[in-house]
């Protein structure tokens, strides 16, 4: 460590918080009148009678070995009973659990913060019995530490060993008994720890997860000495350190329970004297979660135990195939620099990263010709600071989200968007150099929402909004009508018919339903009526740009959904009582939602038609030229009702090849007799499939069924007609939307 760092972490040593890594201690014996289930009340202290009553209640404790649940005695051996078939009948328990909350509260560091104790399990260790050394996950949110207290059970042994930072605490429940006194010990979710054997008797113990309440602070000491000294070693490390900086605390967490209230006893006074010395020294910092990730070859054996994450006998060997250091979680409610990649040189450190039980692991198997290979993820809280004449130049490289965040930061705490236009220039810049990616990606890479929030706080600068209009126009769907709305409330007239343009111009039906409800919802708006009627009366071209009937796909590759096509449809006509009084605006949305010439027929039926005859739509002159063009098309295409064909005869085409002729040869004399339907063919199921699949790839009008009777089964060819289904179909669908155009002109 160089000198610099050393004096960094001496003058932090120098900030303590109260409490330790482990608590222990004892209360007045009280029998919690504890029941199994529906069993009788659990008599203290326990008997070996007693105790293999409640074995039998109890299941062992289980591993996971990929997918596969077992039992590993060779790593854990004991019973345990689920917190959900526990319950406690004597009304004094509750106080003596609040009485023991208080001195955990205490010993940990935790006085002036409101925690909970959560029942977890019952754990029974019988003779034999331990826990070799695990870390404790954290099982809930708001968890960072584990409490166990001791039933009245006599045993030896059973000790609880709990380490943490190089130190290593003893506590042995079995003298408590004696005495009258039920023992406790509680202690912080990342601290090692192991059961030893049990050498005789059972040893009993109720396990609660330690949960602290969201939203409690604890009021800082006076450390504005140290601030100072802090703030003066960082003005001095400007020229010894490599920015970002990530300064680790003491312990480990999760990224699901980080903040600034669940740091663990000194992390919490150290981290905020650094916060406020990085202030104080021109520095900007953040709370963030720093992981040294390392992939390498598995040795030994590996299992994943749901009770802890990090128990098992599988390590990483000495061969690395990556390793890297990454911020990416950091203290939610401040800006942050996003998915954050250090330098071993950019970490500040008073402990060697990457080496002893890492916070999460976990292995894969045998693929192809490698081996099994393992994954460690070590999770360590630190303090992320940069100067702030180089925050520009650190956001450089960040995500446009990351700027969009930290500008819409500054225009939070009132900085002037004058200031700020060169940052938002910056990020036009990143936003144009990629917008020859699909729009896929944008639909994803990009907070749309913020960017919105934050074009809007810059609308005197139309120009900058202007030269964003083409992605903008695609951006509509992604964004509600209502968040449209409020953005174009605030934009000049231009940039408004500038974005609406490119919303037509996209020819998506998504874009084109945002578009219209947000005309719809601005209709009113006086200043933006002459840009209404301009787009109204482009609305025709979008829409055939759109092609419409012929399902055109989407930006991102896939089909349109038909439901963002019907919305399309009843949008256009929701929206025709504002420009119908121009006969040539009615004939090119007629042309444009119906093209007689179009042969989409679930268009037809599932989009335009349901539309038409919905009694709750606008009546006008589009809907009347809509209809007649309708009624006229299902006239013309009526016409009679088919007629079935006058026998079963069909025609026989020539085979593709010699299999295929000789399959339609042995076929021809039953597909051409004009009566017989049905034709049994019993041989293997290889010349079954054959059969089969000559007769499907001449098109040949038949079904199969398999008759399993015997053996070998038959193939049953029976003659269909589906040409004339499909037609007497389509005849009688095209008939009963006639009816009912012509009951809804009426």
């Amino acid at each position: 460590m160089d000198s610099w760092s050393k004096s960094l972490f001496e003058g932090l040593h120098g900030i303590q918080g109260s409490g330790h890594f482990l608590t222990t201690g004892k209360v007045p014996l009280v029998l919690p009148g504890l029941r199994i289930k529906e069993t009788p009340e659990v008599s203290f202290p326990i008997k070996p009678a007693e105790a293999q009553r409640l074995i039998t209640l109890a299941k062992a404790a289980p591993f996971g070995r990929g997918s596969e649940t077992i039992t590993d005695e060779s790593v854990r051996k004991a019973w345990e009973i689920d917190a959900s078939a526990l319950s406690f009948h004597n009304p004094a328990w509750e106080d003596t659990l609040a009485r023991i909350l208080q001195s955990v509260q205490t010993g940990l560091g935790l006085s002036q913060k409101r925690i909970e104790a959560h029942l977890y399990k019952l754990l029974i260790y019988e003779e034999g019995g331990f826990f070799l050394p695990h870390k404790d996950s954290e099982k809930e949110t708001g968890m960072f530490g584990t409490l166990i207290i001791g039933l009245p059970s006599p045993h030896e042994g059973g000790t609880l060993c709990v380490r943490f930072g190089g130190e290593e605490k003893q506590v042995d429940f079995s003298s408590a008994m004696a005495q009258y006194q039920l023992p406790f010990a509680a202690f912080y979710a990342d601290c090692e720890h192991e059961i030893k054997p049990v050498t005789a008797g059972y040893r009993l113990g109720l396990v609660y997860n330690l949960v602290q309440k969201k939203g409690e602070i604890i009021p800082s000491p006076d450390i504005s000495q140290q601030v100072n000294q802090l703030a003066a070693l960082l003005k001095e490390g400007r020229d010894v350190l490599s920015f970002p900086a990530a300064v680790l605390l003491e312990h480990d967490y999760t990224p699901a329970n980080y903040s600034r209230h669940s740091l663990k006893l000194h992390d919490r006074f150290r981290a905020e004297a650094l916060l406020k010395a990085a202030e104080k020294a021109g520095y900007m910092a953040h709370l963030g979660l720093m992981t040294h990730y390392m992939h390498g070859d598995l040795e030994g054996d590996y299992f994943y135990d749901t009770y802890s994450q990090s128990s098992g006998e599988g390590t990483m060997g000495d061969e690395i195939y990556e390793e890297s250091l990454s911020v990416d979680y950091w203290e939610p409610g401040y800006p942050n620099l996003g998915s954050l990649q250090l330098e071993p040189g950019q970490v500040i450190s008073q402990k060697e990263t990457g080496t002893g039980e890492p916070t999460e692991k976990e292995a894969e198997g045998y693929t192809g010709n490698a081996g099994m290979t393992i994954e460690y993820w070590y999770h360590y809280g630190a303090v992320v600071l940069w100067p702030r004449d180089m925050h520009q130049e650190i956001l450089h490289g960040a995500s446009i989200d990351v700027r969009l965040s930290w500008l819409r930061y500054e225009l939070d705490r009132g900085t002037s968007p004058d200031t700020l236009l060169p940052e938002l220039m910056a990020i036009r810049q990143r936003i144009e150099t990629k917008l020859e990616h699909p729009f896929a990606f944008w639909e994803r890479a990009l907070d749309w929402v913020s960017l919105i929030d934050v074009l809007g706080v810059f609308s005197a600068h139309s120009s900058i909004i202007q030269q964003l209009t083409p992605i903008l126009g695609k951006a509509l769907p992604i964004l509600s009508r209502d968040q449209v709305v409020a953005f174009f409330v605030q934009l000049p007239v231009t940039n408004v018919r500038a974005i609406m343009t490119a919303a037509g111009k996209t020819g998506e039906p998504a874009s084109l339903v945002r578009l219209m409800e947000v005309i719809a919802a601005l209709r009113a708006d006086t200043r933006l009526k002459s840009t209404i009627q301009e787009v109204l009366q482009a609305l025709p071209d979008y829409l055939l740009q759109g092609q419409l009937q012929e399902s055109k796909g989407s930006y991102s590759g896939s089909p349109t959904p038909r439901k963002t096509i019907k919305k399309c449809v009843i949008q256009s006509l929701s929206l025709a009582p504002y420009a119908e009084n121009d006969p040539a605006w009615v004939d090119a949305m007629t042309q444009a939602l119906h093209q007689p010439q179009s042969q989409d027929q679930v268009f037809l039926e599932q989009c335009l038609l349901p539309a038409l005859v919905d009694p709750a739509l606008p009546q006008g002159p589009l809907h009347a030229a809509l209809k007649a063009q309708l009624i006229s098309r299902f006239e013309q295409a009526a016409g009679e009702k088919p007629q079935p064909p006058a026998n079963w005869s069909l025609e026989v085409p020539e085979g593709r090849n010699a299999t295929a002729q000789s399959v339609l040869t042995m076929l021809r004399s039953f597909l051409e007799s004009p009566v017989d339907r049905v034709f049994h063919y019993q041989k293997n199921q290889q010349n079954r499939d054959l059969v089969a699949n000559v007769l499907r790839n001449h098109a040949i009008d038949v079904r199969f069924e398999t008759e399993r009777k015997g053996r070998p089964h038959i193939l049953k060819i029976i003659k269909a007609r589906s040409a004339y289904d499909d037609a007497l179909r389509d005849w009688q669908t095209n008939q009963n939307w006639l009816a009912r155009l012509k009951e809804a002109t009426t």
